[in-house]
This record gives C-alpha cells, sequence and structure tokens, in this order.
C-alpha cells in the first residue's frame, strides 16, 4: 500500500483551495476525491497534523469527518505505528450504498451527466479558444493505452479531463467539473471498466484533443458531447438505469 504523501500533494490543491468549514464539508471532498479516483482502495491518508494543513481546517473537524467516512464504509483505521494508519477502504459497502441510492431514482444520474455536460462541454470549448497548450500530450494520451489497468485507465481519465480544464483557464468551471465528476462512483474494479470500454473512451479523448489543438471550438464541444453521451449509456447499462440522456 502506497501512502498518499508519496504521490505528492498536487492532487489536493483543488481541495485546500476551497473554503472548508464543516465536518460536511470535508467528508463531501474527501468522498468526492475517492469517487473521482483520486484517493483508492489501499492508499494511506496523511498522518492527522499533515492533512489538516493539506486541507486547512481543525483537527477536531478532520477527526468527525474521518469518523462519518469510517461508519459509511469509505475508509479503515489499522494500529499506530509506521503501518498503521487511516487507509481507503476495499469500497464495497460504500458502492453498494451508492448503488442502491443511485436504483432509487433514475431521474438522479440523468440530472449529474447534464451538469457535465454543460460544465465540460465549455470546457473543451474554452481549451480550444485558449493559446495555452495542453501540457504532454503523451502523458494525457498514454501510448500503453491498450494495457492499462483499470486503477491506471482511472488515472489517465482525470488528468485528461483536468488538463483539459486547466488548458480552457478557468478555476471555477475546474471546480465545478471536479464536483460533478465525484458525484459518480465507478470504483476501479468495477466490471463497467473493461478493455472494451478503455479503448473507446481513450478513442474521444483523442478526438476532443485534436479538436482542441486544431482550434476548433465547437468540433472539441460536440466531440465532449458524445463522450459523456457515451459515458452515461456506460453507466445506466451497469446500473440497470433507463439509458435516454
Amino acid at each position: 500500500m502506497l501512502p498518499v504523501d508519496s504521490l505528492g500533494d498536487v492532487k489536493w490543491s483543488y481541495a485546500s483551495n476551497s473554503s472548508l468549514t464543516s465536518v460536511d464539508q470535508v467528508q463531501s471532498t474527501l468522498k468526492n476525491m475517492i469517487h473521482r479516483g483520486e484517493l483508492a482502495p489501499g492508499d494511506r491518508l496523511p498522518a492527522e497534523r499533515r492533512l489538516c494543513a493539506l486541507l486547512q481546517v481543525s483537527r477536531s473537524t478532520l477527526r468527525e469527518a474521518l469518523n462519518a467516512l469510517r461508519a459509511d464504509g469509505y475508509i479503515e483505521v489499522y494500529r499506530s505505528g509506521p503501518t498503521g494508519g487511516s487507509f481507503i477502504s476495499h469500497l464495497d459497502v460504500a458502492y453498494g450504498r451508492w448503488l442502491a441510492w443511485m436504483q432509487a431514482d433514475s431521474s438522479r444520474l440523468r440530472e449529474i451527466m447534464h451538469l457535465r455536460t454543460a460544465i465540460e462541454c465549455q470546457i473543451a470549448w474554452l481549451a480550444a479558444e485558449s493559446s495555452q497548450a495542453l501540457d504532454e500530450p503523451s502523458v494525457i494520451l498514454p501510448a500503453h493505452r491498450s494495457k492499462m489497468s483499470q486503477k491506471e485507465f482511472r488515472e489517465a481519465d482525470g488528468r485528461f479531463h483536468a488538463a483539459l480544464a486547466d488548458a480552457a483557464g478557468s478555476p471555477r468551471l475546474k471546480s465545478l467539473m471536479l464536483e460533478a465528476r465525484g458525484e459518480l462512483f465507478v470504483p476501479a474494479s468495477s466490471s463497467l471498466i473493461n478493455a472494451a470500454m478503455i479503448d473507446r473512451s481513450h478513442r474521444e479523448h483523442e478526438m476532443i484533443m485534436h479538436a482542441v489543438q486544431a482550434g476548433n471550438p465547437g468540433a472539441a464541444a460536440e466531440a465532449m458531447r458524445a463522450h459523456l453521451a457515451s459515458t452515461y449509456h456506460d453507466v445506466s447499462s451497469a446500473l440497470n438505469l433507463p439509458e435516454a440522456l
């Protein structure tokens, strides 16, 4: 298991730039990071003092939030010492609860995807209009993507969408995009993430990237719209929900 600290602090930048003043906000921030795959099963959270500094909250607020996440099945706490600490759980219980919540009302997934479409199509449009180049295309669209593990795909997918948001030059849109992505919860172990899905997703990423690099906002936004429609189809099928977006 790999301590989160060893992965660098960049993944905490969004959280630490937010105004986290309550237990619910801290809990929601950490939960969304897990949903987006930024924190994966087996990852160890930083020590309490370090995590308080990264999230800019008091220790009492953090402890209450961690206790709530533990009760919801998101984290596990092991004995203290070099191998102890708070770890992201296998997420079976947490995912089961989220799945039941989504299946109880099919409109929830549509609303999330409508929001993502509005935000991310605008991000793609602005990225294509921007003169800021996308950083390291070889990292955003890895050459070895056909051999990616599910966890590697989740990480690459997150990097791609974050890079587009950075190129768009709108921190507020990026914050909204991250929040909307965090409302979906597809663990890396899900059967939804298979070789065919990974291949299709990367081909759609390439179409978006080409439109952005060509400076064609309309094509970039339309390619993003098609990509998110595919995502909705995948998730709705996996959840046995109506597929009409």
